[in-house]
């Protein structure tokens, strides 16, 4: 069976909204309860989707979305939804609120049907002999009890290598796959932090990085032909989070971009399906919904699949496996998928990733036990770039005065350092009182306030002449009025803002001018 390749990602994704922080980013669960006006449409289609089909490409059935679903519910939310399963009745009658109460013992002031409502699992309706009656509604309802005695393994069927074209290249190991992930975010990471020849980034990636506000223009080059992008602190944040969550990040902020229901309701089918896969098994591409092949540039940009041109088959990485928390068995899952338990199992060894563990010194002296590049460009962050030294396996540097307040004036903050080095703090002093000096600590609190403690700021002084005390009085309530005022001394000294200066002394030269003309003087006048 001829497989057609995915279609290059050769178009860019809406800009972001404005209220998009890449820093903190908000869960899955909480992406799916604030859909607003789109969402009866797309749970319902999630809930209801048809099985796969081995003759013809479908997207995965409903089984998958729902198994995620009730897996992020918390445990009293999974459970009564599992007891309201297992429950009959007709259309029009459903759980009072006396029964309901009669499952609880205690309190349940921690208890919400909104939260219930707001997935479209339940309708909350009025009711005469109580004060309100709950059903389940109906694809729920129907699609879950089917969940709960489905034996579906995998999301699309595995079909026989004689049915698929012969692959150029063999088959990717789990090693490989775990190396493919962490060399994509290490390129972008090396590109956030500005190691020196690092490629730039593809255009979707690219467009993410600055778009999120995780990287700005350098001051220094802004304007000119040779923009130089620099990391900002919400990249700082960023770098500091775990490779699950800087993926998630990505697709979070691609799906913000999405316009129309169709588009997001594909998204999310493939992201939950890919959950329920098992790594380095090759799923076929031929299988794969028009939506779906579209979408596998993107997600291959995100480390999420691997794929080769030309290969009839994709081969989920383990971020893609445990993106969506809830999905595993790791979460102790009621609707568990032996495929993703089997994955989660054979997860390649991470410990074979580069280490970095941290020895900060009484002397500012930073030591670092790591080989790699990607490390030392996040040091250079913050130590001094023009004197430190690189041996085999450590790199021995300086925490300066400059060093640091050149950070500062990037937007990282003395709490972020600190938050770096006691994160990857060496094992030996892991559990210590104080992981890193307490001068240390002093001293980088102490050069963070000098740069709050002044602000400098271009300002203009007025003078008056002793007998302008009323013109005096005028101009500094028009600067006050206009937010401009800075100082009004008793010498007959007025200090605006450098921006209304010019506004200023046009105001003073006619109050003058005016003053002049009401005392019989002379017109002719020197202002300061």
């Amino acid at each position: 069976m001829a497989s057609s390749p995915p279609p290059p990602a050769t178009d860019l994704p809406p800009t972001l909204p404005a209220s998009f922080s890449a820093s903190s980013s908000p869960s899955f669960l909480h992406y799916l309860r604030n859909l607003g006006s789109k969402a009866p449409k797309t749970m319902a289609a999630l809930y209801s989707s048809p099985s796969p089909s081995t003759l013809s490409p479908q997207p995965p059935g409903s089984f998958f979305a729902l198994t995620v679903l009730t897996n992020l519910l918390n445990e009293i939310e999974r459970c009564v939804v599992l007891r309201m399963v297992a429950l009959e009745w007709t259309e029009d009658s459903g759980i009072t609120e006396r029964d309901f109460n009669s499952w609880f013992i205690g309190s349940k002031k921690d208890w919400d049907w909104e939260k219930l409502n707001d997935l479209c699992i339940i309708s909350l309706n009025p009711s005469r002999s109580s004060s309100w009656f709950v059903k389940l509604r109906s694809p729920f309802h129907s699609s879950l009890r089917s969940a709960l005695t489905s034996t579906q393994k995998h999301p699309w069927s595995l079909l026989p290598s004689a049915q698929l074209k012969p692959s150029p290249t063999p088959p990717p190991t789990l090693n490989e796959l775990n190396a493919y992930t962490q060399n994509i975010w290490n390129g972008i990471l090396h590109y956030l932090v500005g190691t020196k020849n690092t490629q730039e980034p593809n255009p979707t990636v690219l467009r993410f990085l600055r778009e999120t506000g995780l990287m700005d223009v350098d001051a220094k080059t802004a304007g000119t032909k040779r923009e130089k992008w620099e990391i900002t602190k919400k990249g700082y944040d960023f770098m500091l989070k775990d490779v699950s969550e800087q993926v998630w990040s990505f697709v979070f902020s691609y799906l913000q971009t999405l316009q129309s229901t169709s588009s997001i309701i594909s998204t999310l089918l493939l992201l939950t399906s890919l959950s329920h896969c098992t790594l380095s098994e090759g799923y076929p591409v031929s299988l794969l919904t028009k939506s779906h092949k579209t979408l596998m540039p993107k997600f291959k940009d995100f480390g999420l699949i691997y794929y080769t041109s030309g290969s009839p088959k994709f081969y989920p990485t383990s971020i893609a496996i445990s993106l969506i928390p809830g999905s595993l068995s790791s979460s102790c899952g009621h609707l568990p998928s032996p495929t993703s338990v089997h994955s989660l199992l054979s997860l390649p060894d991470q410990t074979k990733n580069p280490t970095l563990n941290i020895i900060v010194q009484t002397n500012f002296t930073v030591v670092a036990y790591t080989s790699s590049p990607l490390h030392l460009s996040m040091l250079l962050l913050f130590c001094d770039k023009d004197d430190y030294m690189v041996l085999p396996n450590v790199l021995v540097m300086k925490l300066t005065r400059d060093s640091v307040k050149e950070s500062f004036k990037r937007g990282i903050k003395c709490s972020q350092i600190l938050k770096f080095l006691k994160k990857h703090s060496h094992p030996l002093i892991a559990d210590a009182d104080y992981r890193i000096p307490e001068n240390v600590q002093s001293q980088l609190h102490l050069w963070e306030k000098e740069e709050v403690r002044i602000k400098c700021s271009l300002a203009f002084k007025i003078y008056f002449e002793e007998e302008e005390k009323e013109v005096e009085r005028d101009v500094a309530g028009w600067a006050e009025e206009r937010g401009g005022l800075i100082f009004r001394g008793k010498g007959g000294v007025v200090v605006v803002k450098y921006e209304i200066a010019e506004g200023a002394v046009r105001f003073k030269k006619r109050r003058v001018r005016e003053w002049r003309e009401e005392e019989g003087g002379e017109d002719d006048m020197i202002v300061y």
